[in-house]
């Protein structure tokens, strides 16, 4: 597959929404080796670099109408802009060594760096804290937290150190709030405060990751994790009682989530416990066929409900078979001889053979304490509500009403078992054998709590890690995406460099000395920036950031040169271009993106895939240029998510074209 970027300007930079104009053309394949090829071609939109300067004059309006030169380092180091006297031009000095030579060398001090983007960026090995859509100045106190080397101290993250599997508990925790109708406070972690108490948290029963959540909010509520625009609808009622609760498989695309009995939400809020009921399920003394009720008894309030239970009760009463109705809904009969308080509904289970566990609606999933109370109870219980229950409980220990055609049926069966100690006794066997793999597979994942479960998901889809729907459990990013590199990049990717010969078709080796850093020595992971010389002409840096890899690549040369990158991926879908910076491959499981950012008059890049490698066609006036190697995995279980940016992978795009910059007021 071959991908052809044009470069999109300050439209998409301040974000906007406009993808370019995208043209697919399938055309016969060059090469005998691939399956597909496919070549997508980016229109601008009518936009240019003067609205980004616009908007600094905005930002900056006080110190331009002081006549205070403001010098912004622009994508790396890539230009510069002065602005002063409600002027803009351009300079060629280079940032780096303008600015901060500018700074150290005369003792200025006068540095203020503005933050773009709608989230915290952390300065200074997160000593420094910037929040969304502000400026700060730097003073002297901040720049001796941030150490001598300013110009990498001031390269701004997103996260305070990269984010692994292995340091999870190592990261700020998650703060999990209800939802108010005004928001009193400020949203980030710049605070101060907030990143304090997010930095504590408060571990919720051995949860892997710090958790601060807040109790209350009503039923259904909705809850917000801090320092995002999430929004997470929690509840454990139905939802034929509270519509919003019924799961939109779309939602998450608009940043709302669900907490809910249904399987579907991205947390499952289940009746059923692993610790409060997994020890007592079995355990459970069975009720004695000699001594129990030959009856079953019914409890429940609420005589409107959604499936029209009290008809079957009432059916049921008007049988042969013994029915005990003892709350307020078709009460029709006292509590036993032993039981003094209704409340306790535990005590009044073990007088009887049966429990009518008749859900007030058929809902998928929605199994409440109607059917982990009686087995709890040594009770079997007669079973009416959600539809997929036998993927619930795989074992013989429950009669479903939906097995029987008619209440009569029912009733007759109800009888048999009472008056048949084998057959009684059969409903309660596997009490004393081996729960079937499935149940574990279904609930395993209650072994951590609720709460738990929504701080691990937010950590995952925050920090890119793997999220396992089903275990409801983190999990390692499946391809390494460690920086390493011995003389050259050899994780995440294997890199090469090739010049191209006159016809453009063939490739020659290039000669790639280290310059700096780690030189020829093995750094896995890297730890500073590594810059190396390739060929004659260009200069490459490489330095992690954020659990991503970056290239920054510069120079002056006439000739092209080809940038190889080898991946651990060899079968995998068709390049695919997202937006004028970003395209990826991916497999069954992974997926690896690759952003590109250059000055805003070069041409056209053209990137090409094929069995994991990806090489990047770097024409000379097309330097200076930056690119960034995002790994992650994929999101399985969003409906249309495959072909969408995750929250990740588009919080590492955006870094890499509308990062916060550094200025030096002069």
């Amino acid at each position: 597959s071959k991908v052809s970027l044009q470069n999109l300007t300050s439209y998409l930079m301040f974000g906007g929404q406009d993808r370019g104009n995208i043209n697919i053309a399938t055309d016969k394949p060059n090469d005998e080796h691939n399956d597909h090829y496919s070549k997508v071609s980016l229109q601008n939109p009518a936009s240019s670099e003067r609205e980004r300067l616009k908007t600094l004059e905005s930002e900056f309006g006080a110190a331009i109408k002081q006549k205070i030169k403001v010098v912004s380092c622009r994508k790396e180091f890539i230009a510069a802009y002065e602005i002063s006297n409600n002027r803009t031009t351009t300079t060629d000095r280079r940032c780096d060594a303008y600015l901060y030579n500018n700074v150290t060398n005369n003792d200025m001090h006068n540095l203020a760096f503005y933050n773009p983007l709608q989230r915290d960026q952390f300065l200074c090995g997160g000593k420094v804290i910037l929040g969304p859509k502000k400026w700060i100045n730097l003073n002297d106190h901040d720049i001796r937290k941030c150490g001598h080397n300013l110009e990498s101290s001031l390269h701004a993250h997103s996260f305070p150190y990269s984010p692994t599997f292995e340091n999870r508990d190592d990261f700020p925790g998650i703060i999990v709030q209800n939802l108010r109708a005004s928001k009193t406070q400020d949203d980030t972690f710049s605070s101060g405060a907030a990143y304090a108490t997010a930095s504590k948290g408060e571990t919720q029963n051995s949860c892997d990751v710090k958790c601060k959540f807040e109790d209350g909010g009503g039923s259904p509520s909705t809850k917000r994790i801090y320092g995002t625009d999430w929004t997470v609808t929690r509840s454990m009622e139905g939802e034929q009682y509270y519509p919003q609760l019924k799961i939109d498989k779309s939602a998450w695309k608009k940043n709302k989530f669900y907490a809910t009995t249904s399987f579907q939400s991205e947390v499952m809020f289940t009746y059923f416990s692993y610790d409060s009921n997994f020890r007592t399920l079995q355990g459970a003394r069975p009720v004695p066929y000699s001594e129990g009720i030959k009856g079953a008894v019914f409890l429940a309030r609420n005589c409107a409900s959604k499936n029209g239970r009290e008809n079957l009760v009432k059916k049921l009463i008007a049988s042969s078979f013994r029915v005990d109705s003892l709350s307020s809904c078709l009460k029709n009969a006292e509590a036993p001889q032993g039981v003094a308080n209704l409340k306790n509904k535990t005590r009044i289970m073990e007088k009887y053979m049966f429990l009518l566990a008749f859900e007030n609606q058929n809902t998928d999933d929605y199994i409440t304490e109607k059917l982990w109370g009686p087995l709890r109870a040594g009770t079997i219980p007669v079973y009416f509500g959600a539809p997929n229950i036998r993927e619930h409980v795989p074992f013989h220990g429950v009669i479903f009403v939906d097995d029987f055609n008619t209440t009569q049926e029912l009733s007759e069966h109800l009888i048999k078992v009472s008056n048949d100690e084998d057959l009684y006794n059969s409903y309660h066997a596997w009490r004393n054998q081996p729960l079937p793999a499935q149940f574990f597979e279904q609930y395993n994942r209650t072994q951590t709590t609720a709460k738990c479960r929504m701080c691990r998901w937010a950590h995952a889809r925050k920090y890119g890690l793997g999220w396992n729907h089903s275990k409801q459990a983190i999990e390692p990013v499946q391809l390494s995406r460690e920086t390493c590199v011995d003389g050259l990049l050899r994780s995440p990717a294997v890199e090469s460099w090739w010049s191209s010969a006159n016809d453009h078709k063939t490739l020659q080796s290039m000669e790639v000395t280290p310059l700096s850093g780690n030189s020829r020595d093995s750094a896995c992971p890297l730890s500073n920036q590594t810059v190396a010389k390739v060929g004659s002409d260009l200069i490459r840096k490489v330095w992690s950031n954020d659990g991503a890899t970056d290239f920054y690549i510069k120079g002056k040369t006439s000739e092209s040169s080809v940038l190889r990158l080898d991946f651990p991926m060899k079968d995998h879908s068709p390049l695919n271009a997202f937006d004028s910076r970003t395209v990826w491959i991916q497999d069954e499981i992974s997926r690896i993106s690759l952003v590109v950012d250059r000055s805003d008059d070069s041409p056209i890049i053209s990137i090409t895939a094929v069995s994991g490698r990806i090489e990047i066609e770097i024409e000379p006036d097309s330097l200076p240029i930056r690119l960034r190697i995002v790994v992650e995995n994929l999101d399985l279980f969003h409906e249309g998510a495959l072909s969408l940016p995750t929250y990740y992978g588009k919080n590492m795009a955006e870094n890499v074209w509308n990062h916060p910059e550094v200025f030096a007021l002069a």
